[in-house]
């Protein structure tokens, strides 16, 4: 199902890079260390987001560093800030 969303998407706009799950760490750590971030550590601590409401996790903070690092996926899709 999720190969099916990522193809339809990349009709529209080509993903830069697709991660596969077992690949996802050591991903994370080549594009950490690339942004100068030396230690990087992962841990298997999960909380699963079902758990959680929405304000645990987002806030007007949270929404202007995903604007700042999401730019192009900001002026592509039209996204705004989020309306509760």
């Amino acid at each position: 199902m999720l190969s099916a969303s990522v193809a339809s998407m990349a009709q529209l706009v080509p993903p830069d890079f697709v991660i596969r799950e077992t690949e996802l760490k050591s991903v994370l750590s080549f594009i950490a260390n690339t942004h100068g971030h030396s230690q990087t550590t992962f841990t298997n601590n999960v909380v699963d987001p079902v758990d959680l409401a929405f304000d645990q996790v987002y806030d007007q903070e949270i929404e202007a560093k995903a604007k700042a690092n999401h730019t192009k996926d900001y002026e592509i899709s039209g996204f705004g800030d989020y309306a509760a």
